[in-house]
């Protein structure tokens, strides 16, 4: 059985203690929760676990992840607001292992990729190529569950571009 007021607690010193350690504008009050537990291929060993706070504020539906390794240690941040859309939303994601951070964000209407390598180098910024199928990060999500019904009939839906670190963001905005 879950005790809850410990678990309230808990989430509440993790949301703290990434606030602290990864900043923050202002402090949030979650509407939901959830976890998700990422596993080694193959394996029922964790590889790393994440915290998904979901909230609104200035009227737009945002998050905040947090990261951590298995043992619980936090290691990494993510700010994702859905403007101008849910799948393609603004976000912000710093790994504090080694200080890589990127992300896109939206400065006087011009839509920006950045990335920083390590926490040693520059953050570049360049104009973020336009698209009108493009997907950044976290709207691969929304992506999935608006065209939920074409994906399980089998049909393709187009999509054009995934920002995230998997696929390495400065290759796609050419900051190679």
């Amino acid at each position: 059985m879950t005790d809850r007021p410990t678990e309230r607690a808990v989430s509440a010193a993790l949301c703290l203690l990434a606030l602290v350690a990864f900043g923050s504008p202002a402090v949030i009050s979650a509407a939901e929760r959830y976890e998700g537990i990422a596993y080694l291929r193959g394996t029922d060993r964790i590889a790393y676990r994440e915290t998904h706070f979901v909230f609104e504020r200035d009227a737009t539906h945002q998050r905040l992840v947090l990261y951590r390794c298995a043992n619980g240690t936090p290691f990494g941040r993510k700010w994702v607001r859905e403007a101008p859309s849910a799948v393609a939303p603004d976000f912000d994601y710093e790994d504090a292992r080694d200080g890589y951070r990127e992300g896109v964000r939206t400065e006087q209407g011009a839509r920006r990729v950045f990335v920083r390598e390590n926490a040693h180098a520059a953050l570049e910024t360049r104009p973020l190529p336009a698209s009108a199928d493009g997907v950044l990060d976290a709207g691969f999500d929304a992506f999935v569950r608006g065209h939920g019904q074409d994906l399980a009939a089998g049909r393709a839906p187009r999509l054009d571009l995934i920002y995230d670190r998997a696929v390495r963001i400065q290759v796609a905005a050419g900051l190679e």
